[in-house]
């Protein structure tokens, strides 16, 4: 069976684009989880231009679905899954 997994990366960007704090990655994620999906993905990157590592412990504190996290790690790149 297909698992749906929302990806919230574009809202960080957006978020980070206009400087403020709306609109919220972390929010998103809730209103994805409520919805029925049953994950969340970020992409990690070392310049913080899309989700933030303080987005990925607050989305991983909130949630109790499953999360997908690919992180940039200087010129390699890793991709784990991980339960929160």
């Amino acid at each position: 069976m297909t698992l749906l997994s929302v990806n919230v990366n574009k809202v960080a960007v957006l978020r980070n684009s206009r400087g403020g704090t709306d609109p919220d990655p972390v929010q998103a994620a809730r209103v994805a989880i409520a919805s029925g999906c049953h994950g969340i993905t970020v992409h990690p990157r070392p310049d913080q231009r899309h989700i933030r590592v303080d987005d990925v412990g607050r989305i991983a504190a909130h949630s109790t679905a499953s999360s997908t996290t690919s992180r940039a790690i200087r010129s390699r790149r890793r991709v784990g899954r991980i339960r929160v």
